[in-house]
């Protein structure tokens, strides 16, 4: 609960950090936690779903907001349904240029939308929880989240210690603990009990070009494929212990991904078997055409340098 009483203080990174929900905690109760950046204070927005009913009055609201919004904020803007999963349903825009009114009715069918600036994302990350009754907020662990560029998953990195702890690896990842706690705890005082899922990211400044962090830009109020590969990388720890030596505070790598580099994989895992290995988890399948669909795989390395090899975006 530190940083989420009234008279506490907040958790910082140390950049300005901001947030918003779908569904929950956006706009006015992530300002409210002291969790929005002053580059974007006050500018991403919720869009009731009764105002996109109407086609034309929510393009003319659209343009209003993103015409009120500073010079850089303006060029580019980013509309996205409340109530959406794994990046689906967005919308890039600007004010000469509103979503259509068939777009605009789909986001009303899934409870409004958030409005925002289009910032210059630089690596995205999540933080995976259990809210409980009895035992309150849980942190099961964070993780580099690995996006297509409209937002579709494809994997996740990150780092196990000996205690089955799973860290992101990133400078930032205290900061984004504390953060994604703090939205938990108010989700828990509101009546949500399960599992969460926190997403957050680091941006460039659009004016100062410093790289800074968003811890909070959603929370999840369900499984996440985050929570599925934490429980994966427990699963395993036992091996990882015995092929790549874990001991007691050390860290080790992986990478957990839909789409697993097969021959690549084999020449490295062959040339270094202590360093590095693989854990298939699911045969290969095909699409209709008969081109490789879907090869997951859990994959393990001493050092994160020999992931960055087979072409995982790197940590």
């Amino acid at each position: 609960r530190r940083g989420c009483d009234p008279g506490s203080p907040r958790p910082r990174p140390r950049g300005p950090v901001a947030g918003s929900r779908r569904g929950s905690a956006e706009g006015p109760r992530s300002r409210a936690l002291g969790l929005e950046p002053d580059a974007i204070s006050g500018l991403p927005q919720i869009l009731d779903a009764s105002l996109l009913q109407d086609p034309e009055a929510a393009a003319a609201e659209i343009r209003d907001r993103i015409l009120a919004w500073p010079h850089w904020a303006r060029a580019s803007a980013r509309l996205k349904p409340r109530n959406g999963t794994s990046g689906r349903g967005q919308h890039e825009l600007a004010a000469e240029s509103p979503p259509s009114a068939a777009s605009l009715r789909v986001l009303a069918r899934q409870g409004g939308a958030v409005l925002e600036p289009g910032l210059a994302r630089t690596r995205d990350l999540s933080t995976q929880l259990r809210i409980g009754d009895a035992e309150g907020v849980v942190i099961l662990g964070s993780l580099r989240l690995l996006t297509t560029a409209d937002g579709g998953f494809l994997g996740q990195r990150g780092e196990v210690d000996s205690r089955g702890r799973v860290f992101s690896g990133d400078p930032e990842d205290e900061a984004l603990r504390e953060a994604a706690a703090c939205l938990a705890v108010r989700a828990r005082e509101a009546g949500y009990l399960g599992p969460a899922g926190v997403d957050s990211f680091a941006f460039l400044h659009p004016e100062s070009g410093d790289e800074q962090l968003r811890p909070v830009v959603e929370l999840n109020a369900r499984f996440t494929m985050g929570t599925v590969a934490i429980g994966l990388v427990r699963r395993s720890l036992e091996l990882v212990r015995e092929r790549l030596d874990l001991r007691p505070g050390q860290r080790r790598a992986f990478w957990f991904t839909l789409r697993a580099p097969d021959e690549a994989w084999l020449r490295a895992e062959a040339a270094a078997p202590d360093e590095a290995f693989r854990i298939a988890l699911c045969e290969e399948t095909t699409s209709g055409a008969g081109e490789p669909h879907s090869r997951a795989a859990l994959f393990f390395a001493r050092d994160a340098a020999v992931l960055d090899a087979l072409g995982a975006p790197p940590t």
